[in-house]
């Protein structure tokens, strides 16, 4: 692209030259052209970070997230602006962020850049990621307006005032699906184990994390439009909050669900549920 307008340029700078009688029209023809290149090249450059990713962004042909490298150039690109609205992202690998000594979370609030696309994590870990900030946006996702997916967050330490696993806060009906959390999370005013106020659905989710707060769930800390059948350590009968227990036939339970889900939209990006080494886990596509 840049070879391009610089080629445009070039003809359009040396026809300009050759046939102007002005040395003043020129100039002002070349000062034009630098500022048309300058502001091709900036846009160009904006358009670069997807070039790193595999894929096309499409359902069937999702951009490829499958190393540390790619999740820091995703976060960076969301929070700078790109929102992969309609767009979807697959993980391919584990990912372990313990390199990062103190996440960012992907979508700032209030009012920042956020997510609105679609990311399926494809039953792929990601690893020991640390947090400890004094906001309210405190998760892998700070505020998620999109839809998440199969992700498998393990060995996480999130600090802060109110924490989820997944994400804290949502914006226009985000979407968590067929997701795990493990680790531990602390809640200055509330802790989910999935999500805080996220203000959307949660579905056929897990969580095994420590929380500690004076307000806790052991799925959304404080509010979700839908928590549709999600487990963990912290639930019990009559909590929706909290979801139910973990038992040994949660993985079947699971599973079923899953068989309702198959024709909604994206239903059929969710992974099967297996029971390993004690464990829930999820299957890979590949």
């Amino acid at each position: 692209m840049i070879s391009l307008v610089l080629a445009i340029l070039n003809f359009i700078i040396g026809t300009a030259l050759k046939n102007s009688r002005s040395k003043t029209k020129a100039y002002l023809i070349l000062a034009a052209s630098f500022v048309v290149l300058c502001f091709g090249v900036a846009r160009t450059d904006n358009a670069l970070p997807l070039l790193n990713f595999k894929g096309s962004g499409t359902i069937d042909n999702p951009y490829r997230i499958s190393s540390e490298l790619d999740m820091l150039k995703f976060r960076e690109m969301v929070n700078n602006g790109y929102s992969f609205d309609g767009e979807y992202l697959r993980q391919t690998n584990d990912i372990d962020l313990s390199s990062e000594e103190n996440w960012t979370p992907i979508g700032i609030m209030p009012d920042g850049p956020l997510f609105r696309g679609n990311y399926d994590g494809d039953g792929y870990s990601i690893s020991n990621v640390t947090m400890n900030h004094f906001g309210e946006d405190v998760g892998f996702f700070g505020k998620l307006a999109g839809t998440v997916e199969n992700v498998v967050m393990t060995d996480c330490n999130v600090v802060g005032n109110c924490v989820g696993g997944i994400a804290s806060h949502g914006e226009n009906g985000p979407a968590i699906y067929n997701c795990i959390v493990t680790g531990s999370l602390h809640g200055d005013t509330r802790a989910g184990g999935i999500a805080d106020n996220m203000m959307g659905t949660v579905v056929n989710s897990v969580s095994y994390a420590v929380l500690e707060s004076p307000a806790i769930g052991g799925i959304s800390g404080y509010d979700s439009n839908e928590i549709i059948n999600c487990y963990s350590v912290y639930g019990y009968e009559g909590s929706v909050l909290d979801g139910s227990e973990i038992s040994e036939i949660t993985a079947d339970l699971l599973n079923q669900y899953i068989d309702c889900l198959r024709d909604e939209p994206n239903g059929s990006l969710l992974n099967d549920w297996v029971y390993q080494d004690g464990l829930l886990t999820l299957t890979h596509k590949d």
